[in-house]
């Protein structure tokens, strides 16, 4: 992920300085964009610009998914001691009910954490029911609907995140309404989905600043990421990222 991270980040610092008219840079306050498994300081900026506000605010994303990527080797090394996933998975649902209710972490940051773990339960369960059983995924549906009342009309919320378990078993089902993505232009798109979720918001920024035509800006972006990301996504995130995996690796 680093790599692409970093490119992006300098890539907006460009924009931030020639929106401003001068570089102000500093390692410090690099370093404080960065994301990490802790958290990153959003309101970091370059001049008058936030950083935030040039990539649309995309690194907080970044923080969770290097957590997962954290915790995977940790769950795997308590799965190998559990026979039943789906027992691993309700240890991970109680604890993070635990930690929320203790005050360790905010109601939003478990959902954050409760729709990797329904992510995983939705893999588990196909896992346990081969065949496509419609009325076991309806019952599902009701349970989570009902599970879901309990969010207090707040939408990233412990409970309201449960609603999301249905369509995630649609997908690891392969149900037909998914089958597009199957589409050799869509299969692509997601390729190169990561440099589009760093770069859409530096593009738009840029051209938004200085088009005052919306529809303009938004076209001139849209063509030239359309450019630019197949061409970022083989030199940063295959060739550059598969040489640093060698080296770290050999």
């Amino acid at each position: 992920m680093y790599p692409s991270i970093l490119l992006s980040l300098v890539f907006s610092i460009i924009i931030s300085s020639y929106i401003n008219g001068q570089l102000n840079f500093e390692i410090s306050g690099f370093y404080s964009l960065l994301p990490f498994v802790n958290t990153y300081f959003e309101g970091s900026s370059y001049g008058a610009v936030p950083i935030y506000l040039i990539n649309n605010g995309i690194m907080w994303t970044l923080v969770w998914e290097i957590r997962l990527y954290i915790s995977i080797p940790i769950l795997d090394f308590f799965n190998k001691y559990l026979a039943n996933k789906l027992f691993l998975i309700l240890i991970c649902v109680v604890v993070t009910f635990i930690i929320r209710c203790c005050g360790f972490i905010s109601d939003q940051s478990s959902s954050f954490i409760m729709l990797f773990i329904i992510g995983f339960l939705a893999s588990a369960i196909k896992s346990y029911t081969l065949t496509n059983q419609p009325s076991k995924i309806i019952a599902i549906t009701f349970v989570c609907i009902a599970f879901s009342l309990f969010n207090n009309g707040r939408i990233y919320n412990f409970y309201s995140v449960f609603i999301f378990l249905p369509v995630f078993l649609t997908m690891v089902y392969e149900y037909k309404i998914w089958s597009f993505l199957k589409f050799n232009s869509f299969q692509y798109l997601g390729m190169i989905s990561f440099s589009l979720y760093l770069y859409h918001g530096c593009f738009q920024y840029l051209f938004s600043e200085k088009i005052t035509n919306p529809y303009l800006w938004l076209i001139i972006s849209t063509l030239l990421l359309s450019v630019l990301m197949p061409f970022i996504y083989k030199s940063i995130e295959v060739q550059l990222s598969d040489k640093i995996k060698y080296k770290l690796l050999r």
